[in-house]
C-alpha cells in the first residue's frame, strides 16, 4: 500500500470537509423527482404512530376495570354458554365413545 510515499497526505487545503459540508451543502426538496418534504413528513407521521401514545392513556388499573366492564356489557353470558355447551358436547362424545366400544367387545379408559 505503501509504495508511494506521501500518498496519504493531500496537497490540496487542509480545510475540515464536515465544516465544508455543513456550510455549503443545501438539500433539494425534489432531488431526483422524490419529494423530500412528503417522505419526511411520512416519517415523521410513522414515528408518531410507533410510539402508541393514545394507548397510555390509562393507566393499569384503570384498563382494567374498563375492559371488565365491557366483557360484562359485551358477551360474558355468551362465552359461558359456549363453553358449557363445548363441555356437553366433549362429554357426550365421550360416553358415545365408550358405549361403542364396550358394545364391539373392547374396554375404554
Amino acid at each position: 500500500l505503501e509504495s508511494r510515499p506521501g500518498y496519504v497526505k493531500s496537497p490540496g487545503n487542509k480545510e475540515n470537509v464536515w465544516s465544508y459540508v455543513a456550510n455549503n451543502v443545501k438539500l433539494s426538496s425534489n432531488g431526483l423527482g422524490l419529494d423530500r418534504d412528503a417522505i419526511l413528513k411520512k416519517v415523521t407521521q410513522d414515528l408518531e404512530k410507533s410510539k402508541a401514545l393514545h394507548r397510555y392513556q390509562y393507566n393499569e388499573e384503570q384498563f382494567q376495570s374498563a375492559y371488565r366492564e365491557t366483557i360484562q356489557r359485551h358477551g360474558l353470558a355468551q362465552k359461558q354458554e359456549v363453553k358449557s355447551n363445548i363441555r356437553k358436547f366433549l362429554s357426550n362424545r365421550k360416553k358415545k365413545m365408550k358405549n361403542s366400544i364396550t358394545e364391539a367387545g373392547g374396554e375404554f379408559s
